[in-house]
């Protein structure tokens, strides 16, 4: 007989993830991290990043696929992610999805894996370097640039197989199927049966 877990509070789940992460750098620990050659993966939202801009060098991977883009042995990794022993810095807006992204991706086996105290928000309080976002948009921490934000990279999703099924044949209750919807049998040419 299986035993059930007792189920947790999202907030135990998120402690429990922070405890599994090797540490959460700070944003200029994560800036001299990248340029010792970790990998920021930026997980936001489109609509955030377009809001607030992004991080200059930083890889921008959905969410929704980034344990299949980060794990090395998938057909679908990002071309960046060669081996488990990378240090990989994940980025969410505040520091709380990409907590739990993270803990997910040591569950994979990428032992370096992280994410940066404070998320975006904090990367830009800081001061650090920021892609300003579309005119009329600036991200926090940056009024005076104006630039466009640059286009977003499109990258292939997986495309799993799914199955063909059968449809089946019901008869229609009333209807011979064989003739009453046989146009030489005198159905209409609107498709109505006279």
């Amino acid at each position: 007989m299986a035993r059930r877990r007792a189920a947790k509070t999202i907030d135990e789940l998120l402690a429990r993830a922070r405890a599994r992460l090797p540490d959460r750098p700070s944003p200029t620990e994560a800036l001299h991290a990248q340029a010792n050659g970790a990998l920021l993966i930026d997980i936001r939202e489109d609509d955030q990043r377009r809001e607030d801009g992004l991080i200059p060098g930083a890889i921008v991977l959905p969410r929704n696929s980034l344990e299949w883009r980060c794990d090395p042995a998938s057909e679908w990794r990002h071309p960046a992610i060669t081996r488990r022993d990378l240090r990989i810095i994940l980025i969410c807006n505040e520091g709380y999805q990409s907590t739990l992204a993270a803990a997910t991706l040591q569950q994979l086996g990428l032992i370096h894996a992280t994410d940066l105290d404070g998320g975006f928000t904090a990367w830009a309080a800081a001061g650090l370097p920021v892609i300003a976002p579309a005119a009329g948009h600036h991200p926090p921490g940056d009024r005076q640039s104006d630039a466009q934000l640059l286009p977003l990279p499109v990258l292939p999703l997986p495309v799993l197989p799914l199955p063909v099924l059968p449809l089946p044949v019901l008869p229609l209750p009333g209807v011979d199927s064989a003739t009453d919807l046989n146009p030489a049998q005198g159905d209409t040419q609107d498709g109505t049966i006279p």
